[in-house]
C-alpha cells in the first residue's frame, strides 16, 4: 500500500513538472527569440554603418572622376565598382550583392561648400564633400518578430545610414604605374584611362 501511494505521489509530481514547464517554456522561447533578434537588428545596423564609413572613406581617395547626379550612374564604371566592392567588403553578415544596381539602395554624391552651404556638384574636386549612402532592409533570424508589426509589419525593418567625408585626392596616377597595372586587362586603354581617375582596374 506504501509502495503504491509512493508511486502515486511520484508520477503527481512528474506531472505537474511537466505541466510547469509547458507554462514557462513558451515564454523563455519569446524571450530567448528576442534576445536574439534584437541583437541581430543592432549588429546589422552596425554593419551597414560600417560599410557605408568604408565606402565613403574609398570614395574620398578613388572615386569617380565625374558624377552625373540626377540620373543613374554607369554600374560597370570600374570607378563606382571600386566604391560598390568597398562597401561589400566592409559588410559582415548583411547582403549587399544588389546594391550596384539598385540606386534606391545605394548612392554617391558630391557636394561643393561655397561658403559653408552644401550644394549638389557635378565634378568632385578636392575639398569637395562626398557622401556615401545605404538603404539596407533588416530581415529577422526567428518567426517571433516576423508575427509582430513591427517595421512592415513582417518584422522586416529599413534602415538608412549615410557617411559624408572630404575628397583629400584627385585620383590621378602615373602613366607608367598605369600601363604596368593594366598589361593583363582585357582592355588595357580603358583600364588605363580609369586607373588614371583613380580607380583600380577589374578583373
Amino acid at each position: 500500500m506504501k509502495r503504491l501511494r509512493h508511486t502515486y505521489r511520484g508520477q503527481q509530481a512528474e506531472g505537474q513538472s511537466l505541466v510547469e514547464m509547458a507554462l514557462i517554456l513558451p515564454l523563455l522561447l519569446i524571450l530567448l527569440f528576442g534576445i536574439i533578434d534584437l541583437g541581430y537588428y543592432v549588429y546589422s545596423y552596425a554593419s551597414v554603418y560600417q560599410a557605408v564609413r568604408r565606402g565613403t572613406d574609398t570614395a574620398a581617395l578613388f572615386p569617380p572622376y565625374q558624377s552625373q547626379l540626377g540620373s543613374t550612374y554607369n554600374t560597370d564604371d570600374m570607378c563606382v565598382q571600386v566604391v560598390v566592392n568597398s562597401v561589400k567588403d566592409g559588410a559582415v553578415l548583411v547582403n549587399f550583392d544588389d546594391i550596384a544596381i539598385n540606386r534606391n539602395k545605394f548612392n554617391v554624391s558630391y557636394y561643393e561648400n561655397p561658403e559653408g552651404a552644401s550644394v549638389l556638384h557635378r565634378y568632385r574636386d578636392l575639398g569637395d564633400t562626398v557622401q556615401v549612402a545605404i538603404t539596407y532592409t533588416i530581415e529577422p533570424l526567428t518567426p517571433l518578430f516576423q508575427m509582430v508589426p513591427l517595421g512592415d509589419g513582417h518584422g522586416r525593418i529599413t534602415v538608412r545610414a549615410s557617411s559624408m567625408r572630404t575628397v583629400v585626392g584627385r585620383g590621378e596616377t602615373l602613366v607608367a604605374d598605369a600601363k604596368e597595372r593594366c598589361k593583363d586587362h582585357a582592355d588595357p586603354p580603358a583600364c588605363e584611362a580609369q586607373l588614371k581617375k583613380g580607380c583600380q582596374p577589374g578583373p
